[in-house]
């Protein structure tokens, strides 16, 4: 273990929460993340903000005119001069994606050709397939599972709306494999995937309510449980540091939502936090635990 992530870990909680406004500064963490540990594991965490990056190019590539975020790993300037060289400076596919959409490559042939015509019909399922794609490959268990989950979550959803209009699921669907598969088959109401995916009658259940609010409150809920099973047992290294900002960023994001939910997720998640610090602080008496990397 880093004695720098004892300490950051230690300190991010006050960072991030301010408990007599009670909100959360994602970008101090961020910041304050980044200055403490290698830039190996700090990609990372550019990658668990990746969405918002993918969210913003579309708006600035069809000028859209929607709020730009300031979350993901480029700022609203960065954003705009890397587009200008968008193989240099943006992550591959979403340079290969500002070329073919500004017409700076030409297609060699008809496969190449349906690709062009594709990412111009679709441009936020290719940006998302390729990011997933990249994601659930990834060498950190964390942002691999949590990938996983959150492409598997958007799916499930999405073919279930697709099952209930009459649509081809299909069409909706993002990504390849058993799952996918399943749920672009399967006539089963759980798409056969009980077995496998051990939160399926969760996900069921929140598709059936009616109120959207409601229904998105659950479903970050969810997310929230899934993000801090995925950190269990990691007390001291960057996959609790990633469930951390993954959480504080959900609870950010109902504050703003809906000032009383988001406030009743910030206590949770503070009471959750607080349990974790009681099992790290009997670590930390520990001189021979302290030496061990967890992860």
């Amino acid at each position: 273990m880093s004695s720098n992530y004892y300490y950051l870990v230690a300190s991010l909680p006050k960072i991030a929460f301010d408990l007599e406004q009670k909100d959360v500064n994602i970008l101090a963490l961020k910041e304050e993340v980044k200055e403490n540990i290698p830039a190996s594991d700090y990609a990372y965490v550019d990658m668990l903000f990746t969405p918002y990056d993918i969210n913003n190019l579309p708006n600035k590539i069809l000028e859209r005119k929607l709020p730009f975020s300031e979350k993901g790993r480029f700022t609203e300037e960065q954003f705009d001069i890397a587009i200008e060289r968008p193989k240099k400076r943006l992550p591959s596919f979403m340079g290969d994606f500002v070329a073919i959409y500004k017409g700076k490559v030409e297609a060699e042939d008809e496969e190449e050709q349906a690709r062009h015509e594709y990412i111009h019909s679709e441009p936020e399922v290719y940006l998302y397939t390729q990011f997933y794609n990249k994601a659930t490959t990834s060498r950190n268990k964390f942002i691999r599972d949590w990938f996983t989950i959150d492409r598997d979550i958007r799916n499930i959803l999405a073919a279930i709306s697709a099952r209930r209009l009459g649509m081809d699921r299909e069409k909706v669907l993002i990504g390849e494999g058993e799952v996918i598969d399943a749920l672009a088959k399967s006539t089963a109401t759980d798409f056969g995937l009980r077995p496998e995916i051990d939160y399926m009658d969760r996900l069921l259940q929140i598709a059936e309510v009616s109120d959207m609010l409601e229904r998105e409150r659950q479903l970050d809920t969810l997310r929230l449980e899934l993000a801090d099973n995925l950190s269990v047992n990691h007390y001291f290294d960057i996959d609790f540091v990633l469930s951390l900002l993954l959480r504080a960023d959900i609870v950010d994001r109902w504050l703003r939502l809906d000032k009383k939910i988001g406030t009743a997720m910030f206590r949770q998640i503070l009471k959750d936090i607080q349990a974790e610090f009681d099992i790290q602080q009997a670590l930390s008496q520990d001189p021979v635990l302290r030496g061990v990397d967890r992860r």
